[in-house]
C-alpha cells in the first residue's frame, strides 16, 4: 500500500509543479522575463502578451522601441490626450528650457522608468510609444 501512495504522491507532485504551471503559462500566453536594466525596480517580471492592448497609467508594459532590438519594460505615466511635462532640465547646447508641456498623441502613451536617470519619454529622442508597439502587460515578481 505504501508503494501506491508514494506513486500517487509523485504523480500529483509532478502535475502540480511542472505540468499545471506550464499549462497556465501556455493558455494565458505568459512568459517570465528577466529585466537587466536599472530603469525599473525589480528584476523578474511575468509578462502577459496582448494584441490591441490599451494600457492604463501606472501599468508596466513591454514594448518594442525603434532604437533597440530587445523589448523594453517601462511604467505608463500618461495616456493619449493627457498633458505631459517632461521635467528633464535644460538643453545641453543652450540654456533653453526644454520642459515644454506636450499632449500625448492619439494611440500613444508616455512611459517612465523608476530610476531618475532612466532614458524614457522625458526625452524627445525617446518619444511617445505607439500602442501598436506595446507587446503586453507586466507584473513585477522580484
Amino acid at each position: 500500500m505504501f508503494g501506491k501512495t508514494t506513486s500517487l504522491l509523485a504523480t500529483f507532485w509532478t502535475i502540480t509543479c511542472f505540468i499545471l504551471p506550464g499549462l497556465v503559462f501556455h493558455v494565458f500566453d505568459l512568459k517570465i522575463l528577466y529585466n537587466q536594466g536599472l530603469s525599473l525596480d525589480g528584476s523578474v517580471f511575468i509578462v502577459r502578451y496582448h494584441k490591441d492592448y490599451r494600457p492604463r497609467v501606472n501599468e508596466i508594459v513591454l514594448f518594442q522601441h525603434l532604437k533597440y532590438q530587445e523589448p523594453i519594460l517601462k511604467k505608463v505615466s500618461h495616456v493619449e490626450d493627457e498633458t505631459y511635462q517632461p521635467m528633464v532640465g535644460y538643453a545641453l547646447d543652450s540654456k533653453e528650457d526644454i520642459n515644454q508641456k506636450k499632449t500625448v498623441p492619439k494611440d500613444h502613451v508616455a512611459v517612465l522608468g523608476d530610476h531618475v536617470k532612466s532614458y524614457d519619454s522625458r526625452y524627445a529622442s525617446f518619444g511617445f510609444i505607439p500602442l501598436k508597439k506595446i507587446r503586453g502587460k507586466a507584473w513585477r515578481i522580484f
